[in-house]
């Protein structure tokens, strides 16, 4: 009898280091913006600068997939009943529990601003009830649905980082819509099929092209991660192999990225994925100092809420403050005052109140 394989499983110095490189990331993207917010870097003096948000957000789509490959697969494994309600379920409870207060963040933020500073306001376009409810039905800068509604729909107000917000979740759908009702059902019907073309609109949309480049293929990069560590590849290669092969892959990215300029590259995310996976290798039998587990875990529990609402909170302090303080003391405090508002409404909603309304909606469904 052949000998079974052991499933992989994230221990705790996995899910610590991907917790950590998940909130730096959050942090990244905060530190980012707000160098391009108070002058600091300019796309136009600057073109080969490296952008970090842009090289954060890739990280987020490379973890994303790795994330949700590892979790779908687990739970199909401990439940037979498990199917796309309760895939949607886990999905919707995620996105949507933290989403509802941080666009209610960006408008009273944005409303503030067109009160105090209206000349200064530059999002006016996108501050209306169409755009509100398009990024609730995650709509924005989806082709084709600005010729449907005819008017352009975009993230609304200043809440800029929702674009990749709609991108994540119908690769989301498309994913478990394939793999729950279409690879593993032994049947399928004709509505499994008709559902599935328009899923295939932004995942196809953004394989090729879109803000990111193709991010759709950087996703399915961290969801290939996740099938050959499953697989059990890296076994055979030890600790120390693992940190040289992920160094000489850093250096080989920074050499990709200082000839191309572009955060948003395939190659780059390919790279990314590979050291990030080396990494996870690497950390599986670490035991991380106590106080930077926690700070590990603390920073990634709000870092979802951080990232939807910093951009309306910089936008703001660049209205109010002007020039009236230096651009350094402004990146810092642009970067406190945007965790000290999502830090304590991020760690209850996207801990304690999303499981509360995962398990309402499984009780429900």
């Amino acid at each position: 009898m052949p000998e079974q394989r052991s499933v992989f499983r994230l221990t705790d110095g996995n899910s610590i280091l991907l917790d950590l490189i998940r909130g730096f990331s959050a942090q990244a993207v905060v530190f980012g913006h707000a160098l391009f917010f108070f002058g600091i870097i300019g796309l136009d003096t600057d073109p080969g600068v490296l952008v970090v948000q842009n090289f954060a957000v890739l990280i987020f789509f490379v973890l994303s997939g790795f994330l949700i490959s590892y979790s779908t697969a687990n739970k199909i494994r401990r439940r037979e009943d498990y199917g796309f309600r309760t895939y949607f379920i886990d999905r919707f409870a995620r996105i949507y529990v933290t989403l509802l207060p941080a666009l209610f963040i960006v408008l009273v933020l944005d409303t503030i601003s067109r009160q105090l500073y209206p000349t200064a306001y530059v999002y006016e376009a996108s501050f209306n009830l169409t755009t509100f409810l398009g990024n609730l039905l995650m709509l924005q800068d989806i082709p084709g649905v600005p010729q449907l509604i005819g008017q352009p729909l975009t993230s609304f107000g200043s809440g800029q980082p929702l674009w990749t917000l709609a991108i994540e979740w119908w690769i989301y759908m498309f994913f478990g819509w394939c793999l729950l009702r279409i690879f593993l059902p032994a049947e399928r019907r004709w509505t499994d099929w008709a559902i599935l073309i328009p899923l295939l609109v932004v995942p196809s949309f953004n394989t090729w092209g879109g803000k990111g480049n193709g991010l759709m293929i950087t996703w399915l990069m961290g969801s290939l991660a996740y099938l050959v560590i499953e697989a059990g590849y890296l076994k055979v290669v030890t600790r120390k192999q693992s940190l040289l092969l992920a160094g000489w892959l850093t250096v080989l990215g920074i050499i990709r990225f200082w000839k191309t300029g572009k955060e948003f590259d395939p190659i780059l995310a390919f790279l990314a994925t590979a050291v990030i996976l080396l990494m996870v290798h690497f950390f599986a039998t670490v035991t991380w100092p106590r106080l930077l587990a926690w700070f590990s875990r603390t920073n990634a529990a709000f870092s979802y809420t951080l990232y939807l609402t910093h951009y309306s909170v910089l936008e703001l302090m660049r209205m109010h403050f002007g020039d009236s303080l230096s651009p350094w003391t402004l990146v810092l405090l642009g970067m406190v005052i945007s965790t000290l508002i999502a830090a304590p409404i991020g760690l209850y909603v996207e801990t304690t109140l999303t499981a509360k309304v995962k398990a309402y909606l499984y009780r429900q469904f």
